[in-house]
């Protein structure tokens, strides 16, 4: 998938395309929901938590927007934003080959972060500070009313709002973590790596230093993993239709119409 800041610019984008939006009482909700399922990634401490960014990525994916959505009181912010999550993931994750070895695939999202946040902000990742969008973020009645979405999808009881409020919390503990000294980060994953002979490997964790054209903007062809058939175009490209399509799928939804989009594979792109 798309990792942090790539979410984070797309979102930005979209709002730029959109004319009015009244709805966007709180930015600090919409980049929450930008995020999407990936906060429960961050509770690396807690399998169960873990295994709920999966499930929602790729399971009963058109009933859980859907039930987002018709929530009355979860953020509408936030649902806007968790539109834009699905859509940069489903157009990302061929690009980036989501089917390919953990490691290789998180070096892939962190280096077109890193080439994002160039172009883009005209910065590095050690000048930015991610967890600053997470802080003192007042909840309220976000995760209770997201729970009560999870437990109607998927019928599992288990999904609680202190599920919730634990993945944002590390969430916003672990991007602090890896990110407020990315030199002594980057120093600390090579020293474990050292010293357990390669048993402990957590530079893929760390933003790379330089990589060459991140983005494909010479267009090198690439093999999309789920059509087979090969491809050239950069990773602009597709964002500027990851954009184009989440504007126009929120456009949609603020006039009463629901969007295909809700009811797409996050990660495959498959009728969900």
């Amino acid at each position: 998938m798309a990792d942090f800041w790539t979410h984070t610019i797309h979102g930005v984008k979209v709002l730029e395309t959109l004319k009015d939006t009244p709805w966007l009482r709180n930015r600090r909700f919409f980049f929450m929901g930008l995020q999407g399922p990936d906060i429960f990634f961050y509770a690396y401490d807690r399998p169960e938590v873990v295994a709920w960014g999966s499930r929602i990525h790729q399971s009963r994916c058109g009933q859980f927007m859907k039930e987002l959505f018709a929530s009355e009181r979860l953020p509408k912010e936030y649902a806007f934003g968790f539109l834009c999550h699905q859509v940069m993931d489903r157009y990302a994750h061929r690009f980036i080959n989501h089917f390919e070895d953990f490691k290789a695939h998180k070096r892939k999202e962190m280096a077109i972060d890193a080439g994002m946040i160039r172009r883009f902000l005209n910065r590095r990742h050690d000048h930015l500070k991610p967890w600053k969008l997470f802080e003192d973020v007042e909840l309220k009645e976000l995760p209770s009313e997201f729970a009560k979405v999870v437990r109607r999808v998927f019928n599992d009881k288990s999904f609680k709002s202190e599920t919730f409020e634990y993945a944002i919390s590390k969430t916003f503990s672990t991007l602090k973590m890896l990110y407020e000294d990315i030199e002594k980060t980057r120093r600390r994953a090579f020293r474990y790596w050292l010293l357990s002979l390669g048993g402990k490997d957590y530079t893929h964790l760390v933003p790379p230093k330089k990589v060459k054209d991140p983005l494909n903007e010479e267009k090198k062809p690439w093999i999309d993993p789920v059509t087979k058939k090969q491809r050239n175009e950069s990773f602009l490209e597709i964002f500027e239709q990851a954009v184009e399509e989440a504007s126009e799928s929120i456009k949609m939804l603020l006039n009463g119409r629901i969007p295909d989009t809700l009811f797409r594979n996050f990660e495959t792109d498959e009728p969900c």
